[in-house]
């Protein structure tokens, strides 16, 4: 009996241990596998500075999280989002799919960028995005079942509301580097993703999460005269052209 015990007491401080390692790691953890996710689905780097977790309360919060931008773009990156704060289903602590209530992502910052080509960052993102989900998977929400991993299968997550508020867009073009447009990017929410299904990989919600953030700043771009930025730039580009062969033509004649 007495060994009995003694094996019960080893494996509580095992069992204490393991917990404590966790909840001292954690936000380590929840950090890396973000920078993980993210980068595996935009297929650029991704990073974020801090993460703060109290699940006994059910918050969470992450800040300077940032996505680079693809290569052949000359800024850093593509998206800043400065603060981010979760709030938690505690009951679903532990459960399979978690619930979060809300998420709000304060001051996203977008950095639209058209290079020479008259490709722009954003175009370059939507495509890896769309290239890491399988053909006929959907961005609007149905998410397609992938098998498990050699590690197990992944929990799920249910999210009722994520929002995006006092956002930023600087769009500028490879033809007029020195031209620069700011604008508001206008607040949006995305509500119960994850839930048609009951409930969502964490690369599934990204997948999601990224494609309407990108058409948003897309239609903030165009709204903000990118497009009539580009259209001037090239009409300027093709009368500077027909004034150079106007001036060669005029040259042989003399």
């Amino acid at each position: 009996m007495k060994k009995v015990f003694i094996g019960l007491a080893v494996v509580a401080v095992v069992l204490g241990a393991l917990l404590w390692w966790l909840g001292a790691n954690l936000d380590g953890i929840v950090k890396k596998v973000i920078e993980d996710v993210g980068t595996e689905v935009t297929q650029t780097s991704v990073d974020v500075s801090g993460v703060g977790i109290k699940l006994l309360d059910g918050k969470a919060s992450l800040s300077g999280l940032s996505v680079a931008n693809p290569p052949g773009f000359s800024g850093a990156n593509i998206f800043t989002l400065d603060k981010i704060a979760v709030e938690i289903d505690i009951e679903s602590i532990g459960s399979d799919p978690i619930i979060i209530n809300e998420i709000l992502v304060s001051q996203p910052q977008v950095f639209y960028e058209m290079n020479k080509e008259q490709v722009s960052n954003l175009d370059v993102l939507k495509k890896n995005v769309a290239a890491y989900s399988a053909p006929g998977s959907s961005s609007q929400g149905s998410d397609k079942e992938e098998p498990a991993s050699d590690k197990g299968e992944e929990i799920k997550l249910i999210i009722r509301k994520l929002r995006f508020e006092g956002g930023q867009l600087s769009a500028v073009s490879a033809l007029a580097p020195d031209k620069k447009i700011e604008a508001s990017l206008p607040a949006f929410q995305m509500s119960n993703l994850g839930q048609s299904t009951g409930g969502a990989t964490s690369e599934q919600i990204a997948k999601q999460v990224i494609d309407r953030l990108v058409r948003q700043a897309v239609d903030a771009a165009a709204k903000a005269g990118v497009d009539q930025l580009t259209d001037e730039l090239k009409q300027k580009g093709m009368e500077a052209l027909d004034e150079k062969v106007g001036d060669t033509l005029k040259g042989l004649f003399k």
